[in-house]
């Protein structure tokens, strides 16, 4: 192979490599901000969630709870 048609080669190569990663960084960038906009709606959801929840749950205060506490953990026989 000639020094020319080896240069060749490399220069396609290179801008083909350049290619794939102009595709992958623009795929990249709207696949994160597709998260970004899931991650919001969803947090979101969460606090309604959560506003629901404790307008739906009686207050409790620990001493009129009816469970008893949780088990101590780590605890030798």
């Amino acid at each position: 192979m000639t020094e020319a048609a080896i240069s060749k080669v490399q220069e396609e190569i290179a801008r083909y490599l350049y290619g794939m990663a102009v595709a992958h960084r623009e795929e990249i960038s709207q696949l994160m901000q597709e998260f970004g906009k899931h991650e919001i709606d969803t947090s979101v959801q969460l606090d309604a969630y959560e506003q629901f929840r404790r307008s739906q749950t009686p207050e409790h205060d620990a001493t009129t709870s009816s469970q008893p506490p949780p088990a101590p953990h780590n605890v030798d026989e």
